[in-house]
């Protein structure tokens, strides 16, 4: 499993991000080009979040799963089943009309019903809960919530318990990074098979929380067709640039003018300023306001 933190934006991972569209792509090529059956996907999904749910919270007395009605919703009730076959007191929210899961969608419900876990058809659970599981909505989601998953949000996001998210937190747009309604505001998201580009854009960022990647089987050269987007990678970029010699002299690297800097307004001019220097021009001239001399030599 990678981390990938919510700076990762900002240089510190580097990767291929993608659309809804190519992500589903990717995992029609797992199912039916490399044989991986689709409830064996689910469950290397839920034990991914299992996984990172004991690494950030190590001893949960209780843990609480909310659910929807589509694949996302099976990865949370193999995730209930996992907890609570392994003696946690675990509780599932059913916000999902159920009778709309596919066939791998009902075996990981029964899965879930044979493990010991709670499934509660109202706001009846354990109390206190340790952590909770937003299973409600996955990368399909786009447009306005549901009244039912708009609550479920609102109880999820004011109860100031810790939450894991699967996949995705319920109510972003995975292609955007758009909150339209609300969002689940997690702790931890536990993406799968490749990066969303709504997880790294726009309101993103303030949802997702720590960003952890389980690739399930899905090797980095496995290509969706499509626009690629890449998230750069500023260590990396610098590698990539020549060595100067030590006798490099500043008249080799080029000479910048920046004008700007209306008075009072001279910031921007002395930030341009300084950026030409750190990318590496030799000479840098600033030509704005004599009355910004003194903070220009500060």
């Amino acid at each position: 499993m990678e981390k990938i933190s919510s700076a990762s934006i900002n240089g510190q991972t580097s990767g291929l991000v993608y659309l809804a569209e190519q992500v589903r792509e990717l995992d029609r090529i797992l199912i039916e080009d490399r044989g991986i059956p689709g409830l064996s996907l689910m469950r290397r999904a839920a034990s991914a979040c299992v996984d990172e749910l004991f690494r950030r919270w190590p001893d949960p007395e209780c843990v609480r799963v909310y659910c929807g009605s589509g694949n996302n919703a099976a990865d949370g009730y193999i995730v209930a089943g996992i907890l609570a076959e392994k003696g946690i007191a675990t509780d599932v929210i059913s916000i999902g009309d159920t009778n709309k899961l596919g066939k791998d969608g009902v075996a990981a419900l029964k899965y879930c019903e044979r493990s010991g876990a709670n499934l509660l058809p109202s706001d009846d659970q354990c109390d206190p809960a340790s952590v909770l599981v937003d299973a409600l909505l996955g990368t399909g989601f786009k447009g306005a919530l549901r009244p039912a998953y708009k609550a479920a949000i609102e109880t999820i996001n004011s109860s100031l318990i810790p939450v894991l998210a699967v996949d995705v937190p319920s109510g972003l747009n995975v292609d955007t990074g758009a909150v339209p309604d609300i969002a689940v505001v997690a702790d931890i998201t536990v993406t799968f098979i490749a990066l969303k580009r709504g997880l790294l854009t726009g309101q993103g960022l303030d949802v997702t929380g720590e960003l952890q990647f389980a690739s399930l089987g899905a090797e980095p050269e496995l290509q969706p067709p499509g626009e690629k987007v890449r998230i750069l990678n500023f260590p990396q970029l610098l590698a990539k640039l020549p060595r100067r010699p030590r006798n490099a002299h500043k008249s080799r690297f080029g000479h910048i003018l920046v004008v700007g800097g209306d008075l009072g307004m001279g910031g921007a001019s002395l930030m341009s300023a300084l950026a030409a220097m750190r990318v590496g021009a030799g000479l840098v001239t600033l030509a704005t306001r004599a009355e910004h001399a003194v903070v220009l030599m500060a």
